[in-house]
């Protein structure tokens, strides 16, 4: 999880369900790929997390090489 202090305020922060339609997934999908480690989250209150779109975009690049190979 990243702290508040490695965020600047020009990173832009998607919720889960934000972060799911960018990929075209269900959320729980997000929720796990958080849960295995394969996705940062980021704490936005006490209840609700979400994804550094920078950290999606990271994601999305890493698993496009797997899937092209």
């Amino acid at each position: 999880m990243r702290s508040k202090k490695e965020i600047s305020e020009n990173q832009i922060t998607l919720s889960i369900n934000q972060s799911a339609e960018v990929l075209g997934v269900n959320p729980s999908t997000i929720t796990r790929l958080i849960a295995k480690g394969k996705l940062p989250k980021v704490q936005l209150t006490e209840w609700r997390i979400g994804v550094l779109r920078t950290d999606l975009k990271r994601y999305v690049m890493a698993n496009r090489k797997k899937v092209a190979a």
